[in-house]
């Protein structure tokens, strides 16, 4: 369901097998950590994901707070990435730099508003050749026939404060469940809320329904051969001790990457 941007030592023996790009295992190159600076000075941490709206196009998704937040003074300049360099070998890594503005200080990020808490930034295809990442596609995207309801389990894949398997540049992942009425806006933003204990640096995590063999639509479950998932929106921020957490709704990231 993932689309591999790159398949970089493909031909040698897997290191560790059960690992390798199979399955639902695939999500593990799918986010990745990131690290927000100004000049030479890390001022903040994060996570983002890859999406491909097409074969020839992908782009870094994250939060809108990670690159600019005009409330605190916090204007960082570029994004550092740490990518797989090596399909077989997962502690071969290195850093991807993403500037924040161009000549003439005009921001490289794309954003639907000031109060919609995405972005999207396209990532150079040839640079990014040298990784092994893979992307969502349009056929990973939740579809309005698909049910949804309140309790339902979906998986968050983050850096929770930057924590992670570091030998081997692996996210965590953590439960959740849908908490309020999905797809309804919640509170009138384009956005619903899940239950599950996050912290910060998850934000920019992709939110994905929770693999299965079954999917349930509005006309029938569908029993499939393999573990399927759909990714269902982009996590922002928590409301303090409740444990509630934002997602803003998958659509708008067809929105954003639009040609």
């Amino acid at each position: 369901m993932n689309r591999c941007v790159s398949s970089r030592g493909a031909g040698a023996m897997a290191k560790y097998p059960l690992t390798r790009l199979k399955d639902t295992n695939n999500l593990a190159f799918v986010s990745a950590p990131l690290s927000a600076y100004a000049g030479r000075t890390r001022i903040a941490s994060g996570t983002g994901f890859f999406y491909s709206p097409s074969f020839s196009r992908t782009f870094l998704i994250t939060n809108r707070h990670v690159v600019v937040k005009e409330a605190t003074s916090f204007y960082p300049d570029a994004l550092i990435l740490k990518l797989h360099t090596d399909g077989d070998d997962l502690t071969q890594s290195s850093n991807l730099t993403l500037p924040l503005y161009s000549i003439g200080q005009t921001p490289t990020w794309r954003q639907i508003s000031d109060s919609v808490d995405v972005v999207a930034l396209e990532l150079d295809t040839d640079e990014l050749k040298r990784f092994v990442v893979h992307a969502f596609t349009p056929l990973d995207m939740i579809t309005p026939d698909i049910i949804v309801g309140v309790g339902d389990p979906l998986v968050v894949i983050g850096y929770p404060k930057g924590f992670s398997d570091e030998v081997h540049n692996l996210p965590v992942f953590r439960r959740a469940s849908v908490a309020s009425v999905y797809p309804i806006p919640f509170g009138g933003k384009p956005c619903f809320l899940i239950d599950s204990e996050l912290h910060p640096g998850t934000s920019g995590s992709a939110v994905i329904t929770q693999p299965s063999i079954w999917e349930v639509n509005e006309f029938e479950a569908e029993l499939f051969d393999e573990r399927r998932y759909k990714f269902i929106g982009v996590h922002s921020a928590s409301y303090g001790d409740l444990k509630l957490n934002v997602v803003w709704f998958a659509d708008l990231v067809t929105e954003l990457t639009k040609e």
